[in-house]
Order: structure tokens, then C-alpha cells, then sequence
């Protein structure tokens, strides 16, 4: 009952001195400062011709614009020149350390880095990959996705970036979406039970002996699995039944 005690005491500490560094944090910020925050930028803004990292032009967006986090890959629109796929986790560290330093030198609070790491970190060369989760949602086995979960978010995690936009939530509810095999199906119980499970690999400690658990992201926004024409990033006609029916209820079971 004492140690249970200290600690609770441990904890209620940790949690208003970390406050503490917040609102000191936030305190300290301007309206341009705050607004900066909330924005997000492609790495491809940042990337030479000769496909490096600009990190002049870096430091110049960070200082004027307070921006408080960065997403994607440079390969995402193909590979390098040479035909490099991409950045190992060590040249992806590198990116990460430089970026975080001039992000302290020039707002003071660190980068967010978000990365789409959907199924295995594939934008991190020598990752473990894994099946589309629509092949995953297809084995029944909730154990299978949090296992696929923690492996991603391990190998994420060795690249230096702590924010993963996974899973997708969207349910497939339209053959000719283009994003159809990116889901865990059209069943939103089984979708749900899936994600959950993915979730939790993906935030659950390893037990390794180094980080490995990340912030998971699931997405996207409700109902953009469902456009009207089956066409991607289209218009979408969505019911207060459909919703409440195949989103609500389940995700909110779950999730």
C-alpha cells in the first residue's frame, strides 16, 4: 500500500512539473509563434535537385515561420537519381538530429516528424515489411495486426521519428476507391477490432531494452472512404444513419 502510494505521489509530480514546463512553454510564445506550430511541411520542400536536404532553407522556414512539425519522405514521389528507394534508419536519424537542433535554435520546442508507416516502416530502407492490412484484416487475428503494429513502430522508431500515420481506419465500402486495399475491409466491427489492435502494438513499450513505441495516428477523416463516384479525394455523400451505424457504435467500442 506505501509503495503503491509513492508511487502515485511520483506520478501526480511528474505530471504538474511537465505542466509547469508547458504553460511556461506557451507563455513565452507569441500569436505568430502559436500559429506556426500548428502547421506541417513536406520534407520535399526542403530537398535539393541533387535530392539532399537544403538545411539553410530550413533553418530560414523554422525561423520565420515557427513550424511545428514535418511529414513524408523524400522518395515519396519516386527514387534518387542513382535509383536509391530511400534512407536507411541512419541517414534518416541524421535528418532528424539536424532538423531537431535547428528546430531548438529557432523556436525553442522540438519537430514533430510524422511518417506513413501503414504497413511495416516502407519508407525506411531495410524495414521489415508486411501485407496491405487489407491481406491482414483477412487472418481474423487481432494478434496479427498489434504484432504488425509493434514491429512498424520498432523500426519507425530506429529512424528517429515518433509519429506514425497509422492505421487507416477507412472502411471499404466502394470497389473503385483507389485506396481500397490500404483499409482492413468493409466490416466496421472487424475494422475496428484490427485497429485497436494495431494501435496498442504501436504504443506498447517493447520489451527490448530501447524505444520502440510510437504515437499512432489513425486515419483518415470519416466517410473519405465512401466517395459518391469511387474516385479518389472526391465528393461524398454521407447519411446521420450510415454514420451512426457503420463509424459510431464500434469505433467507439473499440477505439
Amino acid at each position: 500500500m506505501l509503495f503503491s502510494f509513492l508511487i502515485l505521489l511520483i506520478l501526480i509530480n511528474y505530471v504538474i512539473s511537465k505542466t509547469a514546463t508547458i504553460k511556461k512553454t506557451t507563455s513565452s510564445m507569441n500569436i505568430q509563434h502559436k500559429i506556426g506550430q500548428m502547421g506541417q511541411l513536406d520534407i520535399g520542400l526542403f530537398m535539393k535537385p541533387d535530392r539532399t536536404v537544403d538545411y539553410d532553407m530550413m533553418w530560414s522556414w523554422f525561423d520565420s515561420y515557427k513550424t511545428g512539425s514535418v511529414l513524408d519522405a523524400p522518395t515519396s514521389v519516386g527514387p534518387f537519381d542513382d535509383g536509391n528507394s530511400g534512407w536507411n534508419a541512419t541517414e534518416w536519424r541524421q535528418l532528424i538530429n539536424t532538423m531537431q537542433s535547428i528546430s531548438m535554435q529557432t523556436t525553442g520546442i522540438p519537430i514533430l516528424y510524422g511518417l506513413d508507416s501503414i504497413h511495416g516502416a516502407t519508407y525506411v530502407k531495410g524495414a521489415t515489411l508486411f501485407p496491405a492490412q487489407l491481406n491482414i484484416a483477412a487472418t481474423f487475428n487481432p494478434e496479427h495486426a498489434r504484432i504488425t503494429g509493434e514491429i512498424t513502430s520498432k523500426d519507425t522508431r530506429a529512424a528517429g521519428i515518433q509519429w506514425l500515420f497509422s492505421p487507416v481506419q477507412g472502411l471499404a465500402l466502394h470497389p473503385a476507391w483507389a485506396r481500397f486495399h490500404e483499409t482492413f475491409g468493409e466490416d466496421p466491427h472487424l475494422a475496428a477490432m484490427m485497429g485497436a489492435a494495431m494501435i496498442d502494438g504501436i504504443q506498447t513499450e517493447g520489451d527490448v531494452g530501447y524505444p520502440t513505441k510510437a504515437a499512432a495516428c489513425m486515419k483518415h477523416f470519416i466517410g473519405y472512404s465512401q466517395p459518391y463516384s469511387g474516385k479518389w479525394c472526391s465528393d461524398v455523400m454521407l447519411m446521420l444513419m450510415c454514420y451512426c451505424c457503420r463509424y459510431c457504435y464500434y469505433y467507439c467500442l473499440y477505439l
